[in-house]
C-alpha cells in the first residue's frame, strides 16, 4: 500500500513539474512572438506578391537542348534534329556545352574559368537519316572535349535584338494564346500577348508588355483583375510574409 502511495507521489510530482514547464513555455511564447492579423493587413493593404520589371535585352538568345555522340575515327560530333529546329539551324549556327568538374562520376560544379566550351555546326544534311528519320548535325568544338560516349549542349536557332524575352514561369497559356499578370496603380490586370516565340526557358514578346511594366513572377492563381496588390519586396510585406505560417 504504501508503494503505491509513493508511486502516485512521485507521477503526481512528475506530471505538476511538466505542467508548470509548458505554461512557463507558453508565457515565453506569448511575450515573445508579435500576433499579426494577416486577413486584417491583406484587405487593408493588399495581396503581397512578387513582381519583376519589364526590360528590353539588347540580344536575346533563343536556345534547345541537344544530344549528340562523337563520331568514330573523326574530330567532329553529331546530332539529330527533327524538322521544326533543323529549319533554324545553319552552317555557323553556336554550340553551348556546359563545363563541369566531375567528382566521383557525377557533374557537380562547375568550372567558374569558363562556363561553357563553344562549338559551331559545320555541316548539315539535306536529307533525313532513313534509320533515325531526323537530319544530322555535325559540330565542332574549340578544344578537345573528355572522352564519352554521350553529351547534351544547347543549341543556337535563333538570335533577336532589341526585344522583349521573359521567363516561361511568368507567363500562363490557355487554348495556345498567352497571358501575363501585371501591377498599374496598385492592382492586378491580366493582359494579353502576343508571343511568337519561345524555347525550353523563355519567351519573346512582340506585344503587350512594355518596358518599365511590373510583371507578377510569382504564384498568380489568388488573382483576379483589379484585385488589390502589395509589391513583397518591400520590408512591410516582408515581414507579413515572415508570419504567413
Amino acid at each position: 500500500m504504501f508503494r503505491w502511495i509513493k508511486l502516485l507521489v512521485i507521477f503526481g510530482v512528475i506530471g505538476f513539474l511538466i505542467y508548470f514547464s509548458f505554461k512557463k513555455i507558453d508565457e515565453i511564447i506569448l511575450r515573445d512572438i508579435e500576433v499579426v492579423n494577416l486577413e486584417k493587413i491583406y484587405n487593408e493593404k493588399g495581396f503581397p506578391v512578387d513582381v519583376k520589371e519589364v526590360i528590353l535585352h539588347d540580344k536575346s538568345v533563343f536556345i534547345k537542348d541537344l544530344s549528340f555522340v562523337k563520331l568514330p575515327n573523326s574530330k567532329l560530333y553529331r546530332a539529330y534534329s527533327d524538322a521544326d529546329l533543323f529549319k533554324n539551324i545553319r552552317v555557323g549556327s553556336d554550340v553551348l556545352l556546359p563545363r563541369t568538374i566531375k567528382v566521383d562520376g557525377r557533374d557537380v560544379l562547375e568550372d567558374e574559368s569558363s562556363k561553357i566550351i563553344l562549338g559551331k555546326v559545320v555541316r548539315v544534311s539535306n536529307t533525313k537519316d532513313w534509320r533515325t528519320g531526323f537530319y544530322a548535325i555535325d559540330i565542332s568544338f574549340d578544344e578537345k572535349l573528355e572522352k564519352s560516349t554521350f553529351y547534351s549542349a544547347k543549341v543556337v536557332f535563333l538570335e533577336y535584338k532589341n526585344v522583349i524575352v521573359v521567363p516561361r514561369t511568368y507567363l500562363q497559356v490557355l487554348d495556345d494564346k498567352y497571358y501575363a499578370w501585371i501591377v498599374q496603380d496598385n492592382v492586378s490586370e491580366e493582359v494579353k500577348l502576343n508571343v511568337p516565340l519561345c524555347d525550353g526557358y523563355s519567351c519573346y514578346v512582340k506585344s503587350g508588355l512594355k518596358v518599365g511594366d511590373l510583371i507578377i513572377s510569382s504564384d498568380t492563381k489568388k488573382l483576379y483583375d483589379g484585385k488589390k496588390v502589395l509589391i513583397a519586396n518591400d520590408k512591410e510585406s516582408q515581414k507579413m510574409e515572415s508570419f504567413k505560417y
